[in-house]
């Protein structure tokens, strides 16, 4: 039978590779848009782009504050 640290575990990992999963979708339209912002000489392309970094920086953001929230969950469970 498994029990609740196996349940706890397996749902540990789906978290982690859910996040995993998540952290790399932010990855892939930043490194576009920096590169549409290093090889485009037009203003409002470079702007566009320029923006979707910013969105994808703040999507990161909360993502890296759901890793630490886990973090401090998994702490205190420890103690």
């Amino acid at each position: 039978m498994h029990g609740p640290r196996q349940k706890a575990d397996r749902e540990r990992a789906a978290f982690l590779a859910t996040i995993t999963r998540e952290l790399r979708n932010v990855l892939a339209p930043m490194s576009s848009a920096v590169h549409i912002v290093k090889m485009s000489s037009d203003p409002a392309t470079r702007l566009q782009a320029r923006e979707e970094i910013e969105r994808q920086v703040g999507l990161l953001n909360g993502h890296i504050d759901d890793l630490l929230d886990f973090s401090r969950l998994a702490n205190q469970k420890l103690r």
